[in-house]
């Protein structure tokens, strides 16, 4: 037993060695699934300290797609769960503008070849040490959709930047920008209510092929928004709770190349009826 203890001494500490440049670069090995792989990665303090910055970065074979918040008329949405964290209070989800995508089973949203999701981590005690633990279940997609899973844990930095932060931002600045009824270049400039459908006006800049999202709550299921022939998209509205009343809160996204806009309107549930 003596003449083991070197040796697994020596094990030990080399363990801790391939290990630590790991750590040191901000993010948790990858994890091997259904054709992607999937990792976190830190990034430094955001909000002056208050809250810090990090990401999912899943990576996804050639021909492969995984999906949206929304997913469209199939597809699995993303699910985060992340109870096994540290010292962490709410993860906030950044979401990049989605694509639409099309295939004999219809309409999608969602990203090929793989995405990174931005994190805004808030933790229960902010001068305390951070370390998040995701279980994450999300669809990947080729002929047929694959439930996948993936888990991963990382240690985030109190401050300082990371190697990761130009990726973070990079994210980031693709997520739609909130933007009120009518406003910008690229914007949604009016819904219409119709019997079991909508009439969403856009404005894009020329040249523009712009593309539309539009969500609600749940009970609700709209199709996939299609453009007429004035530029205008038609929502049809394929289920709505039998008892719904009052305003329902909509959320479209408008997406134009790199530039993407989010707007939330709210209409009577009663101007939606067929």
């Amino acid at each position: 037993m003596t003449r083991r203890l070197p040796a697994l001494a020596l094990g030990l500490a080399l363990a801790a060695a391939l290990a630590a440049p790991v750590l040191a670069a901000g993010a948790s090995p990858w994890e091997q699934g259904h054709h992607s792989r999937v990792r976190l990665v830190a990034g430094g303090a955001i909000e002056g300290g208050a809250r810090r910055l990090a990401g999912i970065e899943i990576r996804l074979d050639p021909g492969f797609k995984t999906y949206w918040r929304t997913p469209g008329d199939a597809g699995l949405p993303p699910t985060f769960d992340w109870s096994a964290s540290r010292n962490v209070k709410a993860v906030e989800v950044v979401w990049p503008a989605p694509r639409r995508l099309e295939d004999p089973g219809g309409v999608t949203f969602g990203y090929e070849d793989g995405l990174v999701l931005p994190l805004k981590v808030t933790p229960e005690r902010p001068g305390a040490p951070v370390e998040l633990g995701l279980s994450l279940h999300f669809g990947v997609c080729k002929d047929i959709c694959i439930p996948a899973q993936a888990r991963a844990r990382l240690p985030l930095p109190a401050d300082g930047a990371s190697a990761h932060d130009a990726l973070l931002r990079v994210a980031m600045a693709r997520a739609p920008k909130p933007q009120a009824l009518g406003e910008g270049a690229l914007a949604v400039t009016d819904v219409t209510p119709g019997p079991g459908r909508l009439r969403v006006s856009v404005r894009a800049p020329d040249g523009a092929r712009p593309q539309l999202f539009a969500e609600a709550p749940d009970g609700w299921y709209l199709g996939a928004p299609e453009a007429d022939a004035d530029g205008a998209f038609a929502v049809v509205v394929l289920e709505r709770p039998k008892e719904a009343s009052g305003p329902v809160p909509l959320t479209f996204t408008l997406v134009a190349g790199e530039s993407a806009v989010e707007t939330r309107v709210s209409l009577d549930a009663g101007a939606l009826s067929r």
